[in-house]
């Protein structure tokens, strides 16, 4: 520092030291700021990978009776916006919820998982896409089930459907994994998101 200070006033010396130090602590925050944000995001995309663990458990409980054609099925809507299955035949009756996939910290979060870490954006990007193809099936099967024309075609859309809740299935309990470090082993009706 001798030596600088004969080139340059002390003055630009300390000056030039203090920003060299205030990078340091800029570079170690923002890095450290970057450490919380993942983990923050990664308890949150945990929670609603055990919450569409769920999900996937009781909406395969009803595919697997969808498949049945002796079973009349019928969709209902209730008051609170909620959709429900029907099914019955001579013997018995049972009514099903479908319950709704859970997307909206990946929504909300989108860009900003993006930005703090790319690698995990796109591992996570995956699997709300197989949730997203998932819930569309769901839909474009119930609207079968509704219209008694088209019903006829209700096991071949069946069959793909456990395609794609087996393939939803699977990028969810992997996600979960990536998310805690542990497999995905019981699943989670309620959540605090």
């Amino acid at each position: 520092m001798f030596e600088l200070s004969k080139l340059f006033p002390i003055t630009v010396v300390v000056a030039i030291s203090l920003f060299v130090f205030k990078e340091i602590v800029e570079f170690f925050k923002k890095r450290s700021e970057k450490k919380r944000k993942i983990s923050a995001y990664k308890i949150l995309i945990a929670e609603e990978m055990s919450k569409n663990a769920w999900t996937i458990f009781i909406l395969r409980n009803v595919v697997d009776r969808l498949g049945d054609p002796a079973l009349a099925v019928e969709v209902l809507k209730a008051a609170d916006g909620s959709t429900h299955v029907k099914m019955s035949n001579e013997n018995e009756c049972t009514t099903s919820a479908i319950l709704p996939f859970h997307s909206s910290i990946f929504d909300k979060h989108i860009v900003d998982l993006a930005v703090v870490d790319k690698i995990f954006f796109l591992r996570v990007k995956e699997t709300y896409q197989k949730i997203a193809e998932t819930r569309a099936a769901i839909n474009t099967i119930l609207e079968i089930c509704i219209n008694p024309v088209l019903n006829a075609a209700r096991n071949v859309v069946v069959k793909d459907l456990v395609g794609l809740i087996n393939s939803a299935e699977f990028h969810i309990k992997e996600t979960f994994t990536l998310c805690t470090g542990r497999q995905l082993d019981s699943h989670k009706p309620i959540s605090f998101i």
